[in-house]
């Protein structure tokens, strides 16, 4: 069952309480398990959330980038980005993908496939 939500947030801090980034949509999609949950899928439950998402039109903060993305979703837990418009210190540009390591912190664009590298 997909069920439709309004207004994803999620912050993380590091240990001395700064904030490392924040990630907010205003709209997002969640397939939902059916029937009830069992006492080990509880243990996981915030990593199944994650992966079950489908973000739109949402905004991710690290440091001084800001990141304007159409649609996203988690994958290998790491945040996939599509239509993207980043705004750095520097100045703005357009990505049509962009991927966001949470535990590393990293943001570049993600690897192409190997069959379409060869086409």
């Amino acid at each position: 069952m997909l069920t439709r939500y309004t207004d994803y947030r999620e912050r993380v801090f590091d240990r001395q309480g700064q904030l490392q980034y924040q990630l907010t949509t205003h709209e997002y999609l969640q397939r939902m398990p059916s029937g009830r949950p069992s006492l080990s899928s509880l243990f996981a439950l915030r990593e199944m959330q994650r992966a079950s998402l489908q973000l739109k039109q949402g905004t991710l903060m690290v440091n001084d980038v800001i990141v304007r993305f159409e649609h996203g979703h988690y994958q290998d837990g790491m945040l996939m980005m599509g239509n993207t418009e980043v705004t750095l210190p520097e100045g703005r540009m357009l990505a049509a993908s962009l991927r966001f390591d949470p535990v590393q912190q990293v943001l570049d664009a993600p690897p192409r496939p190997v069959a379409q590298l060869f086409r």
